[in-house]
């Protein structure tokens, strides 16, 4: 989803171009932005990225969007002013190896508060492996600290999306929390503690 972040839509972009397992496409939502920003995606000419365009109507409907374009089964979301380490994918990809019946994978990530300026989030979670496991009590983990994971350090399937009916349209805040919740009662969520985003 981009809506005015063309301060930092180039950063995110490039954090895609620098994965180690290569994503299979990139769909960029613009939302409306009146700031420049879809044309900076477009200057980029990246060959497998596609961008379409939409009156403004909040990151929700620009997510669900995407998601109805979308050609494979694996669904990755990027906020246009997030960035990947170059082993996210890489990462989300061994999980779904190792949880072949898992709808939800997800990592840890650091708070970038301004540049060179990074702290951790205060998370309840004990006892992880470092390969990812299946997260015990995501309310417990949620209610008691920071959340584990955010909206650009998640991959879903599609049929689970589907299922969920996405992300709900006209939440102006904690649209992504709703969805974890949707998620975490009717799906596993396997988690890696292994910091994978830049948020």
């Amino acid at each position: 989803p981009l809506y005015n972040k063309i301060n930092s839509v180039t950063k995110t972009l490039e954090s895609i171009l620098a994965q180690r397992y290569a994503a299979a496409e990139i769909i960029v939502v613009d939302d409306g932005s009146s700031d420049g920003s879809a044309e900076k995606v477009r200057e980029r000419n990246i060959p497998n990225l596609k961008i379409v365009q939409q009156t403004n109507q909040g990151v929700s409907a620009a997510r669900n969007l995407g998601v109805s374009l979308a050609s494979f089964p694996y669904i990755a979301f990027l906020d246009a002013d997030d960035q990947w380490s170059p082993f996210f994918l890489a990462e989300m990809h061994n999980l779904i190896l190792r949880f072949p019946d898992q709808g939800f994978f997800a990592s840890h990530y650091q708070k970038v508060v301004k540049q060179d300026i990074y702290i951790d989030p205060k998370l309840v979670i004990k006892n992880v492996s470092p390969t990812g496991c299946i997260l015990e009590n995501y309310f417990a983990v949620a209610s008691n600290g920071d959340l584990p994971f955010m909206v650009s350090s998640c991959v879903i399937t599609s049929c689970l999306f589907d299922r969920l009916g996405g992300f709900p349209v006209g939440e102006s805040m904690g649209e992504d929390q709703e969805l974890f919740s949707r998620v975490a009662l009717q799906s596993q969520i396997v988690f890696s503690p292994l910091v994978l985003l830049l948020y």
